[in-house]
C-alpha cells in the first residue's frame, strides 16, 4: 500500500519510506481523492472540502497548485489526472489502505471458516494506526468520514470477536475490542461480545461488571434498559455460572468461593434479574473500572510484530538485561532505561528485538506505545494510560485526567511484573505518567531527544545507539541482497555502506533500491549517492523525512543553527572529511559573520539578531540533545555524513525559495 488515511494521512513510497506531502490544506487535496481512487473528484467539492467551505478568492489557484507538487510526488504508479471538470487520482484501489481494509472485512463475511475468516479480520484491523484522517480532522467533511470509519472498524472488531468466540479464544479479542467503547459507550453489540469474551477468559466477574456499568449508562444517557444482546449475554453467562455451580455440588465440593464463578441470589438480584429491584449496585472498588490484582487473569502481550533482519547491538542488549537482572551498579534501583540516537539509527527495531526477547519474563504483559513524539500531534499521556489500562483489563468508563489514569495505572502495576516500552518520545514530560513504579516492572524508553530529566528523577540508565559496525552493516545488506551480490563488488559495497554511515534505516533503504532493480550493481547506486547533494532528490528521502521531524522539534536558534552547518561543511564531497564546528564559530554564525575566526565583535554580548556565546551553547547543546551533533571534545562538535547531505539540502531549497 502506498496510501494510509487509518491514523494520519500518510504517503509513501516504492521502496516503504514516507513522503513529506505538505501542509493540512495539501494533505486534504491529497486525501480527498485517495478517498475517491479513481473516480474524479469536481474541483467545486474538492474547494468546499479543503476551505471547509469557506474558499478565499485565491482557491483555484491554490488548489492548481496543490495539484502539481502532487503529481511531482506521487510515486509510480499513482498519478493525477485533469478530467470533466475535476481531477482523478488513478492507481490499484487497494493502494489505499481504506480500500484494503474494505475488501477484506468484505471477503470475511463470505468466508465460512472461522480461522481463516478470523486471520482475515485481523489483518484488516491490523492496518488501522489511529483515528481515521486523525491529522484532518480540524475539517468538517473529514470528521464526517472519520466517524463513519470509526463505524466500520467497530462492526469488523465484533465479526473478528464472534469468530474468535467461536473457536475457544476470546480472550484475545478483549484489547481489541474495550478501547472502542470509549467512542460508544452504549453500543450494545459490542458491549454483549466484550462480556462474553470476559466470561470464556475467566473473568466472569468483570464481565458482569460490564454489565451492570452498561446498564445504569443506559439508564442515565438514554433512558432505556438493556436491550435482548445484552440480555442474551447476561443470560448464557448466568447459565454458564449455575452449570458450574451444580457441577461443584455434584461433585461435592460446594460453591466455590470468592472467584466470582458461582452466583448466589443476593448477586443476582444486583444483576436485576430478580423483578422489582433497582439499579444494580456496585461495590467501592469498580468506580473506575478497578479490580484486585486477581481479577487479570492473563497475560497481555501487545507488542507489534518483531524486526525483520536485526543484526548487532549486543553491548545495548546486554545493558538492557542488566537493568532488568539488577547486574550493575544502579541498574536494579532504576528499573527504567533511555534506548536514544539519531533518526534511522535503529531504536525501534532495538526496543521490540530485545522486548520480545524478554517478554516471558514479564508474566503479567508486555506493553508498547508509540508516543510520535516528532509529530505535531504527538501522542498524550491520558490516552496512552487509558490504552494500557485497557489492555490490563480495567473497564469503562475510565477517569479523563492524567494524574487519575497514573494512580489506576499504577495500581493494576501493583504486585505484578509488567514491561513497559515507550517509542519515540518527546521527553521526560511526555512519558513519567506512563513507568510503572513496581520493583517488579521495567520500562525503556526510545527517543531521538535525550531525557536528561529522566536520569536524575528515575536514575535511568542511558543506552545510546550509536551506527553499525561495518560488518554489522554488511550482514543486514545480506539479509535483503544476499552474500553473492556483496561478495561480487566488495569495494563498491565497503563505500555504499559508508555512504550511509552504517544507519540502518539509509542502509535498508538502500537495499530495497537494488532489490527493485536487479540490473543495478551496488557501484552505481553509490555513484547516485554520492554525486547527489541532498537527501530529499535521492533513494533516502524518508531519512530526510525523519530528519525533518527532529528539525520541527528544535529551539529557534538550533533549527537555524543546523541549517548554517552547511557553511562548516563544503568542499567535503561525498561527506569524507572533518565536520566540526565550536561554540564560538556557531556564536558568529548566529550572528551573520560566517565561520571566519577574525570577527572582533564581542561574542559574549548577543546582539539584536542574536548570536553570542550563550545562545551558541544552548543551540548546540539542543542540537545534541536530538542526536544531530556529537560532541567530541568539549565545546566541539561533529556531525555525521547524511546529516551533512541533508544540511545541503536545506541548503539549496534556501536558495531555490529567494
Amino acid at each position: 500500500m502506498l496510501i494510509s488515511v487509518l491514523g494520519a494521512t500518510e504517503l509513501y513510497d516504492e521502496a516503504g519510506a514516507a513522503v513529506h506531502v505538505g501542509g493540512v490544506r495539501r494533505r486534504a487535496v491529497f486525501a480527498a481523492l485517495a478517498l475517491e481512487i479513481n473516480r474524479v473528484v469536481a474541483v467545486e467539492r474538492l474547494l468546499g472540502i479543503v476551505w471547509d467551505e469557506r474558499v478565499p478568492a485565491q482557491g483555484r489557484a491554490a488548489l492548481q497548485g496543490h495539484i502539481a507538487a502532487l503529481r511531482r510526488l506521487l510515486p509510480a504508479p499513482l498519478a493525477v489526472e485533469t478530467r470533466d471538470g475535476g481531477y482523478r487520482l488513478t492507481g490499484d484501489p487497494e493502494t489505499v489502505d481504506s480500500a484494503r481494509f474494505a475488501n477484506l472485512v468484505a471477503r470475511s463475511m463470505r468466508e465460512p471458516d472461522d480461522v481463516m475468516a478470523s486471520r482475515t479480520l485481523e489483518a484488516a484491523l491490523g492496518m488501522w494506526r489511529g483515528e481515521a484522517l486523525a491529522d484532518l480532522l480540524s475539517l468538517g467533511f473529514f470528521q464526517s468520514i472519520s466517524g463513519t470509519m470509526r463505524e466500520t472498524r467497530a462492526r469488523a472488531a465484533e465479526l473478528w470477536a464472534w469468530r474468535e468466540l467461536r473457536m475457544g479464544e476470546g480472550a484475545r479479542a478483549i484489547a481489541q475490542i474495550q478501547p472502542l467503547l470509549y467512542d460508544d459507550p452504549t453500543r450494545e453489540s459490542l458491549i454483549s461480545v466484550l462480556m462474553l469474551c470476559l466470561d470464556q477468559s475467566g473473568r466472569r466477574a468483570q464481565a458482569l461488571e460490564v454489565y451492570q456499568q452498561a446498564s445504569r449508562r443506559l439508564g442515565r444517557e438514554l433512558g432505556t434498559r438493556p436491550g435482548p444482546l445484552l440480555q442474551d449475554a447476561l443470560a448464557k453467562i448466568l447459565r454458564g455460572a449455575d452449570q458450574e455451580r451444580h457441577q461443584g455440588q455434584e461433585e461435592g465440593k460446594g460453591q466455590e468461593q470468592g472467584q466470582g464463578r458461582g452466583l448466589v441470589p443476593e448477586q443476582r438480584r444486583e444483576l436485576g434479574q430478580d423483578r422489582g429491584h433497582g439499579q444494580p449496585r456496585v461495590g467501592d472498588g469498580a468506580r473506575w473500572g478497578r479490580g484486585r490484582a486477581a481479577d487479570v487473569s492473563a497475560a497481555v502481550v501487545a507488542l507489534p510484530r518483531p524486526p525483520f533482519g536485526f543484526v548487532g547491538r549486543q553491548a545495548q542488549l546486554r545493558s538492557l538485561d542488566a537493568l532488568l537482572e539488577g547486574g550493575g551498579a544502579g541498574y536494579a534501583a532504576a528499573r527504567v532505561a533511555v534506548v536514544t540516537g539519531a533518526a534511522g539509527v535503529g531504536k525501534t527495531a532495538l526496543l521490540l528485538h530485545w522486548g520480545h526477547r524478554v517478554a516471558e519474563r514479564f508474566p503479567d504483559g508486555c506493553l508498547y506505545a508509540d508516543l510520535q513524539g516528532t509529530r505535531e500531534d504527538a501522542a498524550l499521556p491520558a490516552r496512552v494510560l487509558k490504552g494500557f489500562l485497557t489492555a490490563l483489563g480495567a473497564t469503562s468508563p475510565l477517569p479523563e485526567s492524567e494524574q487519575e489514569l497514573a494512580g489506576l495505572f499504577r495500581e493494576y502495576c501493583r504486585g505484578r511484573r509488567i514491561l513497559v516500552l515507550l517509542d519515540d518520545a518527546r521527553g521526560a514530560e511526555q512519558v513519567r505518567s506512563l513507568l510503572p513504579e513496581e520493583p517488579g516492572c521495567g520500562a525503556v524508553v526510545a527517543s531521538r531527544f535525550t531525557p536528561i530529566d529522566l536520569v536524575v528523577d528515575r536514575g535511568a540508565v542511558l543506552t545510546p545507539v550509536p551506527p553499525l559496525t561495518a560488518g554489522e552493516a554488511r550482514r543486514l545488506l545480506e539479509a535483503q541482497l544476499g552474500a553473492e551480490r556483496l561478495a561480487a563488488q566488495e569495494s563498491d559495497t565497503a563505500r555504499l555502506i559508508e555512504l550511509c554511515d552504517r544507519q540502518p534505516l539509509a542502509l535498508r533503504l538502500a537495499a530495497a533500491r537494488l532489490a527493485l532493480r536487479p540490473s543495478w550493481g551496488i557501484g552505481d547506486l553509490g555513484r547516485e549517492l554520492g554525486d547527489d547533494g541532498a537527501l530529499e532528490n535521492d533513494f533516502l528521502g524518508g531519512l530526510a523525512t525523519a530528519l525533518d521531524a527532529t528539525r520541527r522539534r528544535l529551539v529557534p536558534s538550533a533549527a537555524r543553527l543546523l541549517s548554517l552547518l552547511e557553511t562548516f561543511a563544503e568542499g567535503e564531497g561525498d561527506g569524507e572529511g572533518e565536520r566540526e564546528i565550536g561554540i564560538e564559530q556557531a556564536a558568529r554564525a548566529l550572528r551573520g559573520d560566517g565561520g571566519d575566526a577574525g570577527g572582533s565583535r564581542d561574542l559574549g554580548e548577543a546582539d539584536g539578531g542574536g548570536g553570542g556565546l550563550a545562545e551558541a551553547g544552548r543551540a548546540l547543546r539542543n542540537l545534541t540533545a536530538w542526536n544531530l551533533l556529537e560532541e567530541k571534545a568539549p565545546g566541539t562538535y561533529a556531525w555525521s555524513g547524511l546529516v551533512a547531505r541533508y544540511v545541503r539540502g536545506l541548503g539549496a531549497l534556501e536558495r531555490a525559495a529567494r
